[in-house]
């Protein structure tokens, strides 16, 4: 399972940028990269959005399949009416072990596939 710290080192090498261009890029110390890609320091989101739009990458929180759930009894209750929410419902957990056995969307990982 990648980590934040590891999309950021893997797309700062794609695009070809030192740690210190990203810093000056993203407008953060030096440090704060070092201690990001080492997976050593909390970051704000604040910083860590910094460095994402610097790499082209965005900070996503998916909720899980019960919040999801949840969601699609509030905004779409036809769904519920026609039968339709088990067969989301399905869909979303499937979605979500396809997703954990990626290692996308867990914890600390941020890029959807």
């Amino acid at each position: 399972m990648k980590t934040i710290s590891e999309y950021i080192k893997v797309q700062r090498n794609l695009k070809n940028l030192k740690q210190t261009e990203l810093a000056s890029f993203a407008e953060v110390n030096i440090n704060t990269i070092v201690k990001v890609e080492k997976d050593a320091s909390k970051t704000s989101v604040e910083t860590l959005t910094k460095i994402l739009d610097v790499l082209g990458l965005d900070l996503v929180v998916v909720p899980k399949a019960d919040a999801k759930m949840r969601f699609l009894d509030t905004h779409y209750p036809h769904f519920k009416e026609t039968g339709m929410t088990d067969y989301l419902y399905r869909m979303i957990v499937e979605l979500d072990k396809r997703r954990s056995m990626t290692g996308v969307t867990k914890n600390k990982d941020v890029m959807e596939y």
